[in-house]
């Protein structure tokens, strides 16, 4: 009896095939069932091997070779290598075996846009990941493309990630606090492939797969999902570029404020006379 779940809790997973190699070198592919199981009866003595060659959408495929051997006369089984690929392996008091195998789920992406307040993509903007609150165990850095795109990639569900851009682009300045810190921000995930569920919290609210537009959004299939977060960058006090939209305002004002001094200074001397 092979039975397939999903690592670390009992949900059986559907759809997982298996390869069983025989004593007489041939093979035969398995597909778990509706409740994540197969049952394989009159095996012939020997020694049989079971591996996972293909894992549904959403979990990783484990990839160990279990062998076992099917004692001649009596049919016992015993497990002779790869358990440590097995959540349980075992005989019953029939001789008959049993396998449940566990799949992990597959690890997700997060994916930042920086962007300044006016919709602009930003290049250049460097965002660290730590793996604990206190920001100290560095898992990656990522920089900003000209699109304003950078992607931490493979990140394990079931584990809280911290990030915090840790440079900002040349003429703005990083997002703080009403305390002057940079913002830290936080994301967390939690999937079940079989039921189609997967939630994720980013900064303390949780949303689910219906979320998929937004700031805060879902993106990808089962098989690959991307949680994406758009943040914003403000302009610093610094002047802009030269020849900007900025410097031409900049211009403006001050040749208006340089007009209304004149006519103001002539007025005061018309009434005065």
């Amino acid at each position: 009896d092979i039975k397939k779940v999903q690592a670390g809790t009992s949900t059986p997973v559907a759809g997982a095939v298996f390869l069983h190699t025989m004593p007489n070198g041939s093979t035969k592919e398995l597909t778990t069932n509706g409740s994540g199981e197969i049952t394989i009866t009159g095996l012939a003595s020997g020694t049989h091997k079971i591996k996972e060659i293909k894992s549904p959408d959403g979990y990783q495929l484990n990839p160990n070779e279990v062998v076992f051997n099917v004692a001649s006369g009596t049919g016992k089984i015993t497990f002779t290598s790869g358990t440590n690929s097995l959540v349980t392996q075992g005989t019953k008091d029939s001789g008959d075996g049993y396998a449940t195998f566990g799949d992990k789920v597959n690890p997700f992406n997060l994916k930042i846009t920086k962007t300044n307040e006016h919709g602009k993509a930003l290049k250049g903007a460097e965002f660290t990941l730590y793996s604990d609150a206190d920001c100290k165990n560095v898992v990656d850095t990522q920089i900003s493309d000209e699109k304003g795109l950078l992607t931490f990639k493979n990140l394990d569900v079931e584990k809280t990630y911290y990030f915090e851009e840790t440079k900002a682009p040349q003429g703005y300045r990083i997002p703080v606090d009403e305390n002057g810190k940079a913002y830290v921000h936080s994301v967390y995930v939690s999937a079940t492939p079989q039921t189609n569920t997967f939630e994720f919290t980013v900064d303390g609210i949780k949303y689910d797969t219906s979320k998929t537009s937004g700031n805060v959004r879902l993106e990808g299939s089962k098989k690959d999902r991307v949680v994406a977060v758009d943040i914003t960058n403000k302009t610093t006090q610094l002047l802009p570029e030269t020849g900007s939209n900025g410097t031409i305002l900049l211009i403006g004002l001050g040749v208006a404020v340089i007009a209304f001094a004149l006519y103001k200074s002539k007025k005061d001397k018309m009434i005065s006379k």
